[in-house]
């Protein structure tokens, strides 16, 4: 029981994780996109700045379909919700058992809905 609820919540951990950096990635490149129309004024004095952080939101832009972080998340939050019911199911197990509603025996059978 302890090692399902453990990997629920690391599976729910590592969603959150992942939603931070998809997160993170995507403001970068909002702020880039309007920061670089708004920067016109201040364009001729820092040109080498704008020049780096304009290419650098350039090759995220080219390479975000390639991180994972999306196609991990999906994955994870499916992987996560299994988890968490398989940790309910044994928790209604436990608690059939702890109340002798259920043998031993018949508790190593698979579950079967209510």
């Amino acid at each position: 029981m302890i090692d399902s609820k453990f990997q629920a919540l690391y599976l729910d951990y590592a969603v959150t994780k992942f939603q931070k950096y998809d997160r993170t990635i995507n403001i970068f490149l909002a702020l880039t996109s309007s920061g670089s129309i708004a920067a016109w004024a201040i364009w001729q004095e820092f040109q080498m700045v704008w020049a780096i952080i304009i290419a650098a939101a350039n090759v995220v832009t080219i390479l975000k379909p390639y991180f994972p972080y999306s196609k991990y998340i999906k994955e994870l939050s499916e992987s996560a919700l299994k988890m968490q019911d398989l940790h309910l199911d044994y928790e209604r197990l436990w608690y059939k058992f702890e109340k002798e509603q259920i043998t031993e025996d018949s508790a190593t059978l698979p579950l079967v809905s209510d």
